[in-house]
């Protein structure tokens, strides 16, 4: 079995899709030993991969061409003679699509597609107006073309199915993704003030759908009540599109006001905020799979989480709260502040680890293999 994918996630350690594709290919491949895997991308794989590239069954090719410089041109002129060339069975679609009449191009060919989520429909203002007219006019096509569609959630299952009616259901798996475990290193952030335990973490991209703004404002809301309120931190990358609120909180604008951003935290300092933290709060407007939930569990902190099927579906036992409700996210921070807070639930790390993730998606390799 030849499997050719579409390494270009691991080309770039930031991309959205980079930590899925390297956690689930670095056990597939000792997963499948019976595969021969093709990883195809239009430049070099990033050196923070290296490792995934050491058995001799792994074969890289890279586009050398003037094409690569735009990834969406590499994508449908350049991959499907890639994968042609490679002679593969099977080919991995990473990135959400599939090249045009990829099975018209390339006869006999199975395609796998993980679809991560629906962000032209969901937050639109998070791509550039190039992925934006791919997931406009090729995502269906992909959708119908694939063999097997891989999601990361039956909640994101349903939603695909509501949005695209027409789709096989028997195509659609979900295979969840896994967590990393914790850095060995631990480091604390240089940006912040304090050492001390008593602070409020939350852990996201800095953009509209991650609803800082409404967290912000409950913030500053509970702090007029109660003006010892522990600080709150927010950690992550900054994202495409930031202004107003987002850019002043990047900014540092409300350090006075006990609002703290930490920009794009290491391994080792993220280890130390969800270790140190008293607890985390997700205000998402929506998630595909937030993974940043599943590591705050991982390390036993209390979670208060925006009321999301995903959110109830990873975490039936959490605390919610409407996304839009200033005044639940509100009673939620006065309610944290200097109190015993009860014990989260035991958090499964067997359940989540990549390799048993890795073993129910090579399931689905072998079936669509096998023709079922």
């Amino acid at each position: 079995m030849r499997i050719a994918v579409d390494a270009r996630p691991l080309s770039d350690p930031t991309s959205r899709d980079a930590r899925y594709v390297a956690g689930m290919f670095g056990n597939l491949v000792s997963g499948l030993p019976e595969a021969e895997w093709i990883l195809l991308s239009h430049k070099a794989i990033s050196p923070d991969f290296a490792g995934l590239l050491t058995s001799g069954r792994v074969e890289i090719r890279i586009e050398s061409s003037f094409v690569p410089q735009w990834p969406a041109l590499w994508m449908q002129r350049s991959l499907p003679k890639m994968i042609q060339k490679a002679q593969a069975d099977i080919f991995w679609g990473t990135t959400g699509l599939l090249p045009r009449q990829l099975k018209r191009k390339v006869p006999n060919l199975k395609a796998v597609l993980n679809v991560n989520d629906l962000a032209a429909l969901t937050a639109p203002e998070q791509l550039s107006f190039t992925q934006r007219m791919e997931l406009k006019y090729f995502q269906e096509e992909s959708l119908k073309t694939a063999d097997r569609v891989i999601c990361l959630s039956q909640s994101f299952r349903d939603e695909l199915l509501s949005v695209y009616p027409s789709l096989p259901e028997s195509h659609l798996k979900v295979v969840y993704p896994g967590v990393n475990p914790p850095a060995t290193r631990v480091s604390h952030p240089l940006d912040l003030p304090f050492f001390s335990e008593h602070f409020y973490l939350s852990v996201g991209t800095i953009e509209k759908r991650k609803n800082f703004k409404v967290l912000m404002e409950a913030y500053r809301q509970a702090k007029r009540e109660n003006p010892y309120l522990y600080p709150l931190v927010i950690a992550g990358r900054k994202g495409r599109d930031i202004r107003d609120e987002l850019e002043q909180l990047v900014n540092g604008a409300y350090r006075p006001e006990g609002i703290f951003y930490i920009e794009e935290p290491t391994d080792g300092q993220l280890t130390w905020l969800y270790e140190s933290c008293r607890v985390a709060f997700f205000p998402s407007l929506h998630e595909s799979f937030p993974l940043r939930v599943l590591e705050t569990l991982m390390h036993g902190k209390p979670t208060v989480l925006s009321d999301l099927p995903i959110m109830r579906e990873i975490h039936p036992h959490g605390r919610f709260a409407s996304p839009g409700d200033v005044e639940a996210w509100k009673t939620f921070l006065l309610q944290m502040h200097g109190k015993d807070i009860p014990k989260q639930a035991t958090f499964q790390a067997k359940r989540w680890q990549w390799e048993k993730r890795s073993e129910d998606l090579a399931k689905e390799f072998k079936a669509v293999h096998a023709g079922k």
